[in-house]
């Protein structure tokens, strides 16, 4: 199984715009192993097709606290936690959603 570097994200509070919405920029919280994966058919009939079309599977292993806050990038692409599945001491799963660019 090939592992890739992925680096873990947390967004920080660094101001206002002009609507006072809050701004954040991304911080890198730590790097870790992991791949993506995909979909079995058990899965796709529990989530539906539309859920697991949207998103992604990944395994990842723990080195670092991952919480939904946090986001993950790697192949230079941020995405979103949706779910993390703790399946320790070995690996986490967790199902991710893409973000577009210049969403943060």
């Amino acid at each position: 199984m090939k592992w890739e570097e992925i680096e873990v994200l947390e967004k920080v509070k660094n101001g206002e715009d002009k609507l006072l919405n809050p701004t954040y920029e991304l911080n890198i919280k730590g790097k870790t192993k992991g791949r993506l994966s995909n979909w079995t058919l058990e899965e796709t009939n529990t989530y539906g097709y539309d859920y697991t079309k949207k998103t992604l599977k990944a395994l990842i292993i723990p080195s670092i606290s991952i919480n939904l806050d946090n986001l993950i990038r790697f192949d230079n692409k941020e995405h979103e936690i949706l779910y993390i599945l703790n399946a320790s001491p070995r690996f986490n799963i967790l199902h991710l959603k893409r973000l577009k660019d210049d969403t943060y």
